[in-house]
């Protein structure tokens, strides 16, 4: 459990078989704990890395974040980070009933002022709640 890393390849060359630059690794200072990563695209079409702790919280790191790290949720026991911004996050169902919840989780879109200027939303996919 610890270090995330975000890797970038810098874009490939269409002659003489090479890459244009060199790549690029950032360090993403969420913590420490991590169990598990994802890796996606934010709202920017950038690099977008979701992060499972021990403690089942989970962050989310994109290089265009205005706040550089965006805090999901927490009791979370999967998650898998997609394409723009959106990420699908695993949750134990409320109740007796064995199975999981399933959400699909939207990024904020972020504003050009540097706060977010659209809230970031939560669609239930797979409801198993037993109340």
């Amino acid at each position: 459990m610890g270090l995330v890393e975000n890797h970038t390849d810098a874009p490939y060359a269409t002659y003489g078989g090479k890459f244009t630059s060199n790549d690029s690794w950032h360090i993403v200072t969420l913590g420490t704990g991590a169990v598990a990563i994802s890796a996606g695209t934010d709202r920017n079409g950038a690099p977008m890395t979701d992060v499972l702790f021990a403690n089942h919280s989970a962050k989310e790191y994109s290089s265009y974040s205005p706040d550089g790290a965006l805090e999901i949720g927490y009791g979370i026991v999967e998650i898998d980070a997609g394409h723009d911004g959106i990420s699908d996050v695993v949750t134990p169902a409320i109740g007796s009933f064995p199975l999981n919840d399933v959400w699909r989780f939207q990024d904020a879109w972020p504003g050009y002022n540097g706060f977010w200027s659209e809230p970031s939303s939560w669609t239930v996919v797979v409801n198993y709640d037993n109340y």
